[in-house]
C-alpha cells in the first residue's frame, strides 16, 4: 500500500515578491507533530 504524503506551504506575508517554503510530511504525522513542522517553517521563513 502506498504511503500518503501531504505538502504543507508556508508563506511569509507582507513581502514582495511572495516567499514560501514546501515541505513534505507523512500521512501518519499526528498533528502535534505536523505542528512543530509548522513552528520549524515559521523559523526558517
Amino acid at each position: 500500500m502506498p504511503r500518503q504524503i501531504f505538502q504543507l506551504r508556508r508563506f511569509l506575508s507582507g513581502v514582495r515578491p511572495v516567499i514560501w517554503r514546501r515541505v513534505l510530511v507523512p500521512g501518519g504525522y499526528t498533528l502535534d507533530r505536523v505542528h512543530r513542522v509548522d513552528t520549524l517553517l515559521r523559523r526558517l521563513c
